[in-house]
């Protein structure tokens, strides 16, 4: 049987999770496909381990430049979406993995 993780969610689109070795970044997902059991439905699925939390930080930035790219118009205005991005993100990231790790360990 599949042991389920405790996850904690970070923001809108993501959560992490720990193990005794790593730090799961979690998508959130919207099930597509029609005429399924389950359409409709949100899960999230595993895109990382990560083995800090400066390399989840590192992943999350590189997510949110690729999708920032599209909508901004200048360097400047990207570079100022994913500093925004990045100060909001980066303690939230560092309570969560605490917490993770303080349940993970008792």
């Amino acid at each position: 049987m599949k042991q389920v993780r405790q996850m904690i969610q970070l923001n809108e689109d993501y959560a992490l999770s720990a193990d005794s070795m790593n730090i799961i970044l979690h998508q959130r997902k919207v099930n597509q496909r029609e005429g399924t059991k389950g359409y409709g439905d949100e899960y999230y699925s595993v895109i990382g381990y990560y083995s800090s939390v400066e390399s989840v930080l590192r992943a999350l930035i590189n997510k949110q430049i690729q999708l920032s790219i599209s909508e901004q118009t200048t360097l400047e205005s990207l570079v100022n979406s994913v500093e925004t991005y990045v100060s909001l993100l980066h303690d939230n990231v560092v309570q969560v993995v605490k917490s993770l790790r303080k349940g993970d360990l008792q």
